[in-house]
């Protein structure tokens, strides 16, 4: 029926086969099956070319003697593989494993795994994609997440309901748009903004402070009641619809970035946490009720310019291993570990593509194996670079041993 919103308009298939379906189900499982098919031809292309980035960034870095993990250059990626640690029954790993291929795949398989299980998951198909797109996220080192999420604790004199939510109150970014309707007049050349009381009072806000705050942008501003006129001073159109969305997202209150902040009860504990659509930390840990210690986001490109390098390290692993863990797929924490020191040893998070790890090797071959080969090696021939033979695609590419595994050891001997 029109307007009605039961579970068989939004795409519950109540019949199978064997009873029919109506032309409604039909509908909608064909789109379900569609939808299945499309994901299973396009995504395995995506984690593709995932894995090999991932390969190729990692493709040189071997265990040695000392149970270091160095690249072909001899730079130090971590100095003891695994924290030495080995599962019972086997030996520490052999000098001249080839443990960052072996992470490269052990991301690379299950991001595959991930893309293939739409139609398992009927109800959740966005929670694969999710899962697949945030782990390309991480790997590119994005400068911002498409979805950055904060978990707030509080401390002890805070974890009450009414003072916790009074904390959230305050966290919660207000822009204009969340107080006014804001309209615009393009034949009358102006911008009218209607303030809403109620919400204003809802938020805590007077008519004056916001008055200021859009005094400060505009202040040729035309104030009657509840609603400010401002005329622009150009006659062009585009001019007005940049006016527009200038005053929407003029900030008010509360702290930029964060644009909801919800309440979340923890089962057992009871601790009260608060989650927040938007990352702020900076501002965040400013707040006298904020337990620092504790406070989390899966922003890492920030967690690296508040905290370091170092967090920003245990950041990476901790939201590959989210990624992974929702969907129920088990990695072991060593091929985490090495992924993102290979990504963060350098002082400043590095993608792994080719304007990152790939990219950015010693070695012209090897540059030139991966991408852009034609811009790899006009380059080096005009600087006169040579190429030292030190890593695996380079021996491959000119017939020699590689140097992993038994090749890792040099024979020397007395002539005379």
């Amino acid at each position: 029926a029109p307007g009605n919103l039961g579970d068989q308009e939004r795409g519950f298939v109540r019949h199978g086969f064997k009873q029919g379906l109506t032309p409604f189900e039909y509908f909608f499982h064909a789109a379900g099956g569609r939808d299945s098919v499309v994901d299973k031809g396009v995504n395995p292309a995506k984690t593709g070319y995932m894995q090999r980035r991932l390969v190729n960034a990692l493709l040189d870095y071997v265990v040695r003697e000392d149970n270091s993990v160095r690249d072909a250059e001899g730079n130090l990626i971590q100095l003891d593989y695994n924290q030495g640690q080995h599962t019972a029954g086997t030996g520490p790993i052999a000098a001249g494993e080839p443990v960052g291929v072996i992470a490269a795949q052990s991301i690379g398989e299950p991001g595959t795994q991930m893309t293939l299980r739409t139609f398992h998951y009927a109800g959740v198909a966005s929670l694969a994609q999710l899962g697949f797109t945030r782990l390309v996220e991480i790997v590119d080192a994005r400068k911002t997440p498409k979805k950055a999420v904060m978990e707030i604790h509080l401390k002890k004199a805070y974890n009450e309901w009414d003072k916790a939510k009074k904390v959230a109150a305050s966290i919660e970014e207000i822009t204009l748009e969340k107080v006014a309707s804001i309209n615009e007049d393009f034949d009358r050349k102006f911008v009218a903004i209607e303030l809403n009381r109620e919400a204003l009072r809802n938020r805590g806000l007077t008519e004056s402070e916001v008055t200021k705050h859009i005094e400060a942008i505009h202040p040729e501003y035309k104030k009657d009641g509840n609603m400010i006129t401002i005329r622009s001073k150009k006659d062009s159109l585009r001019n007005i619809r940049k006016m527009t969305n200038q005053l929407k997202s003029t900030h008010l209150k509360g702290i930029p970035g964060i644009r909801r902040a919800i309440l979340v009860e923890k089962r057992g504990s009871g601790d009260i946490t608060i989650a927040t659509d938007g990352s702020n930390m900076e501002e965040v840990f400013k707040l006298p009720e904020v337990d620092v210690e504790n406070t989390v986001t899966n922003d890492t490109a920030e967690i690296s310019r508040v905290l370091g390098i170092d967090a920003a390290r245990n950041s990476i692993i901790l939201e590959i291993h989210k990624v992974m863990e929702a969907q129920k797929i088990d990695v072991n924490p060593a091929h985490l570990a090495l992924i993102a020191d290979a990504m963060t040893c350098r002082g400043d998070i590095q993608s792994v593509g080719r304007h990152g790890l790939a990219g950015t090797k010693g070695s012209i071959l090897a540059r030139a194996a991966f991408e852009e080969t034609e811009k790899h090696l006009v380059n080096a021939c005009a600087r006169e670079e040579s190429d030292k033979l030190t890593g695996i695609t380079e021996n491959i590419i000119i017939g020699q041993t590689i140097p992993c595994g038994t090749g890792t050891v040099k024979l020397e001997m007395e002539l005379d």
